[in-house]
């Protein structure tokens, strides 16, 4: 059985593969699907470091995949389909992260969503260590939080703009409490 390093690693590979075939035979579907894969490996659409002209990035890939699409209407669908899955309301995907809080260093996480899409964010810790959310718009103003005792924390809101949006968890405790985040 691969480790989890060895999983993305062949993802990567795999995504390469499909890309540089869709690519050669000019298939918007394969090309997108490359996109998607290298995008859930990275992590990202857009990673840092990246060299112009060097390795595509997902949002490359996709790119790509629509210019083969054009002219092609049940293509061009299929494509922006994909290109959809990657928009759940945090414009550069889904965010899934492993962080420490404690009295002495709160976090702070920045994430750009779509006013178009409903955005949401949750936060589990460690059952009895008290945390709370705070969700806030570039200008500072709350747009959700959540104070309840639970170890589960949810914030569902609608963007009234697309932009940044800062995810600030407190807590009262001395001890660095773990926590999983997850926003669409």
């Amino acid at each position: 059985m691969p480790t989890a390093t060895q999983a993305l690693v062949q993802q990567v590979e795999d995504s390469q593969r499909l890309y540089y075939r869709g690519f050669a035979r000019q298939d918007p579907v394969a090309m997108a699907l490359a996109a998607e894969l290298r995008a859930e490996a990275l992590g990202t659409w857009e990673p840092e470091g990246n060299i112009e002209g060097g390795l595509p990035t997902p949002s490359e890939m996709l790119d790509a995949a629509n210019r083969a699409a054009r002219g092609d209407s049940a293509m061009q669908a299929v494509v922006q389909r994909i290109g959809e899955r990657r928009r759940r309301g945090n414009i550069n995907g889904p965010l899934v992260k492993h962080a420490s809080v404690s009295a002495d260093e709160p976090l702070k996480i920045s994430a750009t969503f779509d006013n178009s899409l409903p955005a949401i964010v949750y936060v589990e810790g460690v059952p009895r260590r008290l945390f709370y959310i705070r969700v806030a718009a570039e200008s500072g103003q709350t747009v959700c939080q959540d104070d309840s005792p639970l170890p589960r924390k949810l914030c569902r809101f609608q963007p009234a703009e697309t932009g940044r949006y800062v995810l600030e968890v407190t807590t009262e405790d001395a001890d660095a409490a773990e926590l999983l985040i997850i926003t669409n």
